[in-house]
């Protein structure tokens, strides 16, 4: 449908820095958005942001942070293939 983003990548460190894209909001006309990520750490062996901030138009719309991620957390092959 013609929608795209654009990737910003720290390129010392490989990591994303933001995404901006566009998004429709009510009422149709679509505005500019960034998603930016910070607090890059180490878990389970992955770097994970662990902040980011959601800008809409320019301003700052949300923001959130995690307090803990929790990756191959011990489910079992069993529990994964179960159906909802």
């Amino acid at each position: 449908n013609g929608e795209n983003a654009r990737l910003q990548v720290d390129e010392k460190t490989g990591t994303p820095q933001k995404i901006l894209y566009s998004a429709a909001a009510a009422g149709g006309e679509g505005q500019p958005l960034e998603e930016i990520y910070s607090d890059w750490r180490e878990v389970a062996g992955l770097r994970v942001p662990f902040h980011w901030t959601l800008m809409q138009n320019g301003k700052k719309f949300s923001e959130m942070t995690v307090q803990d991620y929790k990756i191959n957390s011990g489910l079992s092959d069993q529990e994964l293939s179960k159906r909802p």
